[in-house]
């Protein structure tokens, strides 16, 4: 009397199941390609500084209406001010991306490329300092000492 297999009847289901398997991986490596980050949202939040940035400080800090409302001013002139910066940034990483896309990289070009752009990362860094200066002279005195405690922590 002959032993029967217990996996003889199970071996055709195993087969068809890897074999779906495998085709269904392709799919599932396509259905997320931004890590479950549309590039619109990275983009937008780039642009707005994140969602809710404003609202959180105000909340946090306990910032008034009339607070607010100057913050945004400065936020607006900062902004206006940065348009032709904004141009010039652009073009940065164009220049940058072909560098970028070259066989080889070439470390010469790099640095001619960040010499020649070095003038605008200064006026930007400056623009971005200046603009953090006049808001947090808009804070009371309790609101600038929250306002640190707060840096010194994510530091």
């Amino acid at each position: 009397m002959m032993k029967k297999s217990l996996l003889k009847p199970w071996k055709s289901t195993l087969a068809l199941a890897a074999f779906c398997g495998v085709l269904a991986l392709p799919n599932t490596a396509l259905a997320c390609p931004n890590d479950g980050f549309s590039v619109q949202d990275t983009e937008q939040m780039r642009h707005y500084g994140g969602k809710g940035k404003m609202r959180r400080m105000a909340r946090h800090l306990g910032l008034d209406e009339a607070q607010i409302s100057e913050i945004r001013a400065i936020h607006q002139a900062a902004r206006d001010e940065n348009t032709e910066l904004r141009d010039t940034m652009k073009t940065f990483r164009e220049e940058m991306k072909t560098l970028l896309a070259a066989e080889t990289f070439d470390e010469e070009a790099f640095a001619e490329l960040q010499e020649k752009y070095q003038e605008s990362f200064q006026q930007k860094g400056l623009l971005r300092a200046k603009t953090k200066h006049a808001v947090i002279q808009v804070f009371t005195d309790e609101q600038k000492e929250k306002w640190l405690a707060g840096r010194q922590d994510k530091a």
